[in-house]
């Protein structure tokens, strides 16, 4: 048994060696494009019907415009737990280096929220 315990030491620090290379690749410089390209500013507010909304704005640092960009709207607990989420679409195209509106209904009561930009698709140049 003591003979095999070094090759499966070796085997160990290997495979140890790999997972830590896979956790340094996946450091997209930055975070993901999504928080790079995009900042998002909110507040919670009421509609005119009364129902809780949040409403704000997403910021392009692009150099194009963005069309279809979709919101994550997360509801948190006090511990910062997500207890509710919803999807959200943005008022028309985000432009490069400028900002749109959105107004979002609050998929339930939270302590507090997280929005941020999920999906999108860059206006191909030339189209607009």
């Amino acid at each position: 048994m003591t003979t095999h315990s070094p090759r499966i030491f070796v085997l160990a620090l290997a495979a140890l060696a790999v997972a830590a290379g896979a956790g340094l690749a996946q450091d997209f410089g930055g975070g993901r494009p999504e928080e790079r390209y995009f900042r998002v500013e909110f507040s919670p507010a009421t509609s005119r019907s009364g129902r809780p909304v949040l409403q704000g704005y997403v910021h392009n640092r692009h150099g194009e415009w963005a069309y279809r960009v979709r919101l994550l709207v997360e509801g948190l607990d006090a511990a910062g737990v997500v207890t509710a989420t919803s999807i959200g679409y943005v008022t028309g195209d985000v432009p490069a280096g400028g900002r749109s509106y959105f107004e979002i209904a609050a998929p339930a009561p939270a302590a507090r929220w997280r929005v941020s930009v999920f999906a999108y698709e860059w206006l191909p140049r030339g189209s607009g």
